[in-house]
């Protein structure tokens, strides 16, 4: 049986954008929390953005955590135009602000005190900047690529988290690897007699397994534009950023 769609928690319920909105609003409870998750989900394309601007890496790290301690302590999202479309767009613009208008004018954090406002796994994203920063140069263009694979890295935690709760990590883990492939030759036979399943049963699982994958990425994007209409356009571009327009999810 295959696991059944998850509602999962509350920024995979609602838009985005109305997470903005429901912070803003101190009387929707838990909208503060559930933002501080999205900044967690989106920071590497931030971190990203400012290293390609010249910052090194302890720079860019101590960059990105005042963004969202000020972002979020300020309540900088107050007033935000979701009419103006991407919560992508949003979120960089409001860097891009931050560190012209804000950063530059207040006195850092000595590195390694205060708290931090959201975990940064600074070594593994700064390996995967570098070889962006390799391939290219600009920073925009460097944003978007790391945002489309954050979306790729959020949906598919999503998928495992689903597989988790129907006690079928055992599926997940034998299928993940061809969410992008098909199966070698003679490939097939083994996998799916590791799972107790025959070759066509593990073929259709396969199947759903990637179309599951496909409608959660599709779900993600569109909690991230205002308007229904701008979906598909956004999945294009994203694809684009990636430069893998052959390997639509």
């Amino acid at each position: 049986m295959e696991p059944e769609p998850q509602q999962g928690a509350r920024d995979f319920r609602t838009t985005h954008w109305s997470l903005v909105a429901d912070a803003a609003d101190s009387r929707a409870p838990g909208a503060e929390e559930a933002l501080a998750e999205l900044c967690r989900a989106y920071w590497s394309p931030l971190y990203v953005f400012v290293r390609s601007q010249g910052d090194n890496p302890d720079e860019a790290r101590d960059m990105v955590q005042g963004f969202f301690a000020h972002f979020l302590e300020h309540r900088l999202y107050v007033g935000a135009d979701r009419s103006r479309g991407r919560f992508r767009t949003f979120l960089m613009t409001s860097m891009r602000n931050f560190r012209t208008n804000q950063w530059r004018h207040t006195q850092r954090q000595k590195r390694g005190g205060g708290t931090e406002t959201v975990p940064l796994d600074l070594a593994m994203t700064e390996e995967a900047c570098q070889a962006d920063l390799a391939q290219m140069s600009d920073p925009e263009v460097l944003f978007d690529r790391r945002w489309a694979k954050a979306v790729l890295s959020r949906v598919l935690r999503r998928l495992e988290g689903e597989f988790r709760e129907a006690d079928q990590m055992d599926r997940f883990e034998a299928m993940k690897p061809l969410l992008g492939m098909s199966p070698k030759d003679g490939a097939m036979e083994p996998l799916a007699e590791s799972l107790g399943m025959n070759p066509g049963a593990f073929r259709t699982a396969l199947h759903r397994f990637r179309q599951r994958y496909r409608d959660l990425f599709r779900e993600e994007v569109a909690s991230q534009v205002n308007d229904p209409r701008d979906v598909d356009g956004e999945i294009r571009h994203l694809i684009r950023a990636l430069g893998r327009e052959q390997e639509r999810p």
